[in-house]
């Protein structure tokens, strides 16, 4: 799966956080990551509320780094979750599964140009 990204809003930034694109990618990368595996625990446990809340963090960076099918699905997730649609927050969860490793991907390549 092909993901593009837009870095444009991040490029606007990196002067004022006093940190270029790559490691502002990085850090974005991590907490991303961390709420999509919370997502992954508090739907194995059915627990809703905790899934709307990691999802709306990840989805906070999605949108800052312009990844829009990250963005779609983790939208989608927090929404059924926050509406207690668990069948509609496991079919979203299974759309995330699909389009985080590509993102997850080219977010690393973004952020290995720090190196």
């Amino acid at each position: 799966m092909k993901v593009e990204l837009q870095l444009d809003r991040l490029e606007q930034i990196q002067d004022v956080v006093g940190s270029d694109v790559p490691e502002i990618v990085a850090g974005m990368l991590r907490t991303m990551g961390d709420a999509i595996a919370q997502v992954e625990r508090a739907m194995a446990e059915l627990d809703l509320a905790a899934v709307a809340k990691a999802a709306h963090a990840a989805r906070n960076d999605a949108l800052l780094v312009g990844a829009k099918d990250l963005l779609a699905a983790l939208t989608n997730v927090e929404d059924a979750a926050r509406r207690s649609a668990a069948i509609e927050a496991k079919a979203a969860q299974s759309v995330l599964r699909e389009v985080w490793p590509s993102t997850r991907a080219e977010l690393s390549r973004v952020a290995s140009r720090a190196d």
